[in-house]
């Protein structure tokens, strides 16, 4: 008889997955970005900024799409500016976007 014992305590980054329910990407994904989920993966950081998933996101695949110079060029426009370029960009390239997460999410199963 096979006999295994689990360790089925999870850590503090497993339970703010779970917990939050990440609608686009995993926490993997996210930190590597460099965006934070916190209370559970309700709200987000950014540089300091308090987000939501959907600008989260956002940021993850403009980010992942253009240089560091050209985010960088926009972050140094100021908040406002770089919030609306990423949206606009992520609603601007829907197709790719959902493509983008969609691959990641395939990963995990």
């Amino acid at each position: 008889m096979l006999n295994i014992k689990m360790d089925a305590r999870m850590t503090d980054e497993e339970m703010e997955q779970v917990a939050g329910g990440m609608k686009y990407y995993d926490l993997d994904v996210y930190t590597g970005y460099k965006v934070y989920p916190i209370n559970g993966g309700e709200q987000f950081t950014f540089r300091g900024q308090a987000i939501d998933e959907n600008l989260a996101a956002a940021i993850v695949f403009y980010k992942y799409s253009n240089t560091k110079a050209d985010v960088q060029k926009w972050l140094d426009k100021g908040w406002d500016e770089f919030e609306e370029r990423v949206l606009n960009y992520r609603f601007a390239n829907s197709k790719e976007f959902e493509a983008h997460y969609t691959h990641f999410r395939s990963k995990e199963d």
